[in-house]
């Protein structure tokens, strides 16, 4: 199975196929039964409580999970950016059932996938492939567990400032400089369940409060937030 160069790079910044070659992953898509799928603006991809069978990895766009109880109004969970999965946990602990409504908040373009081949992987070559894949999946659903278990904790937080200070001790590594996981404003925003213009004043005044420094995405955090 041949994909475009630029798929194949959104590929490489995923923790389950960054490992393999391009050769390696037509054999797995192969295997995999892969099909893309585009979707509009604003279009429903799954509602909660649709069957879910397969995997997705989005390529392009963005999507907005949310979660509906006993009819109230429905709650963002969670923001998906190119090179992120969806539908795995589902899939792969059998429920086959989401729990979650998934929409595009932009034109979004969507790998999805088989958890186990379509047919029988008779060669050694295959197995190991397919082995790899669910070593690789695992690892990569256990990653996003501790991640969600972090943002829960940095949102319980009683401001929005403090939600910030938390997340950047949170990465704090020893270094005198610290590296969010986000590639813009906008994914920061996403994931601090705010508007980014807001997000963007709050950041500047905590600049000018000498909270930190910042470049881009690596911040500075003032000594006494690191005791």
């Amino acid at each position: 199975m041949l994909f475009s160069l630029e798929i194949i790079q959104i590929l490489k910044q995923n923790i389950v196929f960054n490992q393999f070659n391009s050769e390696e992953l037509g054999e797995i898509f192969s295997l995999l039964n892969v099909k893309q799928k585009k979707y509009a603006k604003d279009q429903i991809i799954l509602q909660q409580g649709d069957p879910l069978n397969y995997i997705g990895i989005l390529i392009s766009g963005k999507l907005m999970l949310y979660h509906t109880i006993c009819e109230e109004t429905p709650r963002l969970l969670n923001v998906i950016h190119p090179a992120q999965m969806l539908g795995e946990a589902f899939v792969i602990t059998g429920k086959h059932i989401s729990q979650v409504t998934i929409k595009s908040q932009q034109k979004s373009n969507i790998l999805w996938m088989n958890y186990h081949p379509t047919n029988s992987t008779t060669s050694p070559i295959q197995k190991d492939l397919i082995a790899r894949y669910h070593q690789y999946l695992t690892k990569s659903l256990a990653e996003k567990i501790i991640f969600l278990q972090k943002k829960l904790y940095v949102l319980a937080q009683p401001t929005l400032k403090m939600s910030m200070i938390t997340l950047l001790q949170f990465y704090y590594c020893g270094e005198d400089w610290i590296t969010l996981p986000f590639k813009t404003h906008e994914e920061l925003a996403d994931y601090l369940s705010v508007n980014r213009s807001f997000l963007s004043r709050l950041l500047n005044a905590m600049e000018r409060d000498n909270i930190f420094n910042r470049e881009k995405n690596k911040y500075k955090l003032n000594t006494k937030f690191l005791m």
